[in-house]
């Protein structure tokens, strides 16, 4: 068997917040993590909390004091979409006295078992995974929580991988309206992806920003300079349509409720039930979240698409399958990436800058 899948953490059971630092003890080389996170839902009326990602606070994996791959909950899930262009086997939902699921997956090649690419243990001497949680948030006000951990691994077939990809949160700084924010990003390996998240809850994040601007030693050479909106269309293969079925219950009146969708959003809900009764109206999909109203109490399903998961846009730095033509800045005095803020994105609402390289063994 070339393959095959190792669980490295088994199904724990929490009733706060947790802090978890889990030793990687493999010797195989190791294309994807996954870490499975599920938390009890507990509101019996209707809305939610927060998207159910924000359960998870923080994922590091560290060798000693060497941070290869930092992010947030929120932030890796749109960046996976990102990775794979297509949305993860989760249960989502909102239901009183149930556990949803989501998937958050640590990717370090261009696609599962990439040959050539593949976080390789032998390659460190203390690797750790850690994890916080924030349970507070993960869903509808969320009582309890479960978290396991998989790893997808090279067994019989043996690989020499020329070194694995590390996604990072380069920046993050708290938005003021109509300003400029310039980023000095990092020139130490190639670039391979980069992504901007910037939330505000209840805004589009094309309403968000008004341009994303990319260039070399002082506007040398300009890469990218545009804003989010004509982003997503240069690169639509990059920013594609996210779609994803979810499951609530309402109380017959006006509730918010979050989703992964930011922009240009749709949202089509019906009654879950085996009999007839109350109808569903639907508005919005606009930074994260959309608004629903029953004509009485009853649960719902719905089916919600739109752009901009997680309220990031994605710029690829060059063909990503291949690895020869990543944006490599080694050698550039400055690579500097300016972001401009519109009048809707302000204080205390955060832009995140997160960087996809390539490093080499």
């Amino acid at each position: 068997m070339n393959y095959r899948t190792s669980k490295i953490f088994a199904l724990k059971s929490y009733a706060a917040d947790f802090s978890e630092i889990i030793d990687i003890n493999l010797t195989d080389p190791i294309s994807r993590i996954r870490i499975g996170f599920e938390a009890l839902q507990a509101n019996s009326s209707g809305g939610s909390t927060a998207h159910w990602a924000k359960g998870i606070k923080k994922v590091e994996l560290m060798d000693g004091s060497d941070v290869l791959f930092s992010l947030d909950g929120e932030e890796l899930y749109g960046a996976q979409f990102f990775h794979n262009k297509k949305e993860p086997s989760d249960w989502l939902h909102y239901l009183n006295g149930s556990y949803s699921h989501v998937s958050l997956l640590l990717d370090f090649g261009r696609f599962l078992y990439d040959p050539e690419l593949a976080l390789d243990p032998k390659r460190f001497s203390n690797l750790q995974l850690k994890i916080e949680s924030q349970m507070a948030y993960g869903g509808a006000v969320p009582t309890a929580c479960k978290m396991e951990i998989f790893a997808s691994l090279f067994d019989e077939k043996m690989i020499s991988p020329v070194g694995f990809l590390q996604t990072k949160r380069v920046k993050q700084y708290t938005m003021a309206a109509s300003s400029h924010e310039y980023t000095d990003l990092p020139t130490d390996y190639k670039l391979r992806k980069l992504m901007v998240r910037a939330l505000v809850p209840g805004t589009e994040l094309c309403q968000t920003l008004d341009n994303i601007k990319l260039s070399e030693d002082h506007d040398k050479r300009v890469i990218v300079d545009a804003p989010p909106d004509k982003i997503i269309r240069l690169y639509a293969d990059e920013n594609c349509q996210y779609r994803e079925g979810m499951y609530g219950q309402n109380d017959g009146s006006n509730h918010a409720y979050h989703c992964t969708p930011s922009d240009r959003g749709q949202v089509a809900a019906n009654r879950w039930a085996a009999t007839t009764g109350p109808y569903f109206s639907t508005y919005g999909v606009v930074g994260q979240q959309f608004g629903l109203c029953g004509s009485s109490a009853s649960n719902w399903n719905a089916l919600v698409s739109g752009y901009c998961p997680m309220s990031m846009v994605s710029i690829p730095m060059g063909d990503e399958k291949d690895i020869e033509d990543w944006f490599d800045p080694m050698g550039l005095k400055n690579l500097r990436l300016d972001i401009l803020t519109s009048a809707s994105g302000a204080t205390p609402y955060l832009c995140n800058i997160i960087a996809q390289q390539f490093r080499p063994y």
